[in-house]
């Protein structure tokens, strides 16, 4: 298998490969979304999300990486709204098994799913080869409040590569410009999606979720992560973390005061 002269699939880590594709949100901004590539051990590959490919160079390498699909083994839609390219990537790669989030299950019966990764079980199936997943804590993954609500996501863990897979819960943004500017932002910065529409409204969730991302922290030994919204990062995703972290302290504090029930009666 030759994969040094792709030009699409970019090469993370050990066994682990990222394809970018645009995506243009409000006619003019192009947000960007993502999948990724995880060989295991046996030769197979876990395929995480989909994307447009009608673009035939894109199509071919994915084609040549995973023998015409035949290696591909799973295929994981790890969030609940990002679910445009499924019907397609399917009808091309039928024989693999298909796991989706519960709001992929509901919103799309046609398709062949095999499980759901609401399911502990489901995300669990390759650990063995060293794969983990992990939905974030003080928020609504299996029924989402709102259609604008993209908070909740698996966060999937490839060990060999030290790399995580992230759709929104936590983004990366790198190069984009007068985009970040327009919107007050840094343009090398990683932060989590909006807290206060995201976290679900009561006292415990900031912390719950605060906890979730600092043992996310301690057991998972990453140097790199894949974001859908806009870029990836190489060698140090792992400090990035630990500075957002530090960075939505006072966020996490003011929703807890802000979602704590006023101890004055309500007579």
């Amino acid at each position: 298998m030759m994969t040094a002269n792709f030009k699409h699939l970019k090469s993370v880590g050990d066994n682990f490969w990222n394809l970018r594709s645009s995506l243009v949100m409000f006619r003019f901004i192009d947000i960007g979304t993502h999948m990724s590539f995880l060989r295991l051990p046996t030769g197979k590959f876990l395929v995480i999300d989909c994307i447009d490919l009608t673009n035939k160079s894109v199509k071919k390498e994915v084609d040549e990486l995973t023998e015409n699909g035949t290696l591909i083994e799973a295929v994981l839609g790890v969030h609940p709204f990002h679910t445009l390219f499924f019907p397609a990537f399917q009808q091309f790669y039928p024989n693999a098994a298909y796991y989706g989030t519960p709001r992929h299950l509901r919103n799309f019966p046609e398709l062949k799913w095999t499980g759901s990764l609401g399911d502990a079980e489901c995300r669990s199936l390759w650990e063995s080869e060293q794969v983990f997943m992990r939905i974030p804590a003080g928020s609504d993954f299996e029924f989402p409040p709102a259609e604008d609500v993209h908070f909740s996501s698996v966060v999937v863990f490839h060990a060999p590569s030290k790399t995580l897979h992230v759709d929104d819960t936590i983004n990366y943004f790198h190069g984009a410009g007068w985009i970040l500017r327009m919107l007050g932002k840094k343009d090398h910065l990683m932060e989590f999606w909006p807290l206060e529409k995201g976290l679900t409204h009561t006292p415990e969730a900031p912390g719950l979720f605060k906890e979730w991302v600092e043992q996310l922290l301690l057991d998972w030994d990453f140097e790199n992560l894949c974001a859908a919204h806009n870029n990836t990062t190489i060698g140090d995703a792992k400090t990035l973390l630990e500075g957002a972290l530090r960075t939505a302290q006072p966020e996490f504090e003011r929703l807890a005061r802000k979602w704590t029930p006023s101890s004055k009666s309500t007579k």
